[in-house]
């Protein structure tokens, strides 16, 4: 994470490090309430480092990964290429990162869509949004720009859709 930026540099670092450690569990809770696969995997990842020079550099940088809470270890030789069997045998240093996470993004996104209209929301595809209806920091509903408002108090969507009038709707859940 910190690394691709010049660590210590990224301001939203603590934000990213706060999301992925609710993502998990939502991914989860999206498969159990819609029956899809998020394709939410904790896979790991190796950060390859081709010199030994290299590897020496990075111990500063792994100290404030861990004081970050970043699980991070230097693997070399046989504890590399067990990590990745088919790697370039020349390459014999990197880091590995045991918490590496990925999602396949159109399973995620279909199983929060299919979540999402499940809880009442509109989708509307292709629609420029004019604005946002809020109560408070609260986003209640969206006026298009090819539409009125509709908000989370019209209790007759089917009927607002009908007269062309479209929003999100945001569930009290």
């Amino acid at each position: 994470l910190a690394h691709a930026q010049g660590f210590g540099s990224d301001p939203g670092l603590d934000l990213k490090l706060a999301s992925l450690a609710i993502f998990e569990n939502l991914c989860a809770r999206l498969t159990e309430e819609t029956g899809l696969d998020t394709g939410f995997r904790k896979t790991g990842v190796v950060d390859l480092a081709p010199s030994e020079d290299e590897i020496r550099e990075i111990d500063e940088f792994l100290e404030w990964q861990a004081a970050k809470g970043i699980r991070a270890e230097k693997v070399s030789g046989a504890a590399l290429a067990r990590l990745e069997p088919h790697l370039n045998p020349e390459i014999q240093f990197g880091v590995y990162y045991p918490e590496f996470t990925q999602v396949r993004t159109p399973w995620y996104t279909r199983a929060l869509v299919t979540s999402a209209l499940k809880h009442g929301a509109v989708l509307e595809t292709h629609t420029e949004v004019r604005d946002f209806i809020l109560d408070g920091d609260r986003v209640l509903g969206t006026t298009l720009v090819t539409a009125d408002a509709l908000d989370a108090a019209d209790t007759d969507v089917e009927e607002a859709v009908r007269r062309g009038v479209s929003a999100t709707h945001v569930s009290d859940d």
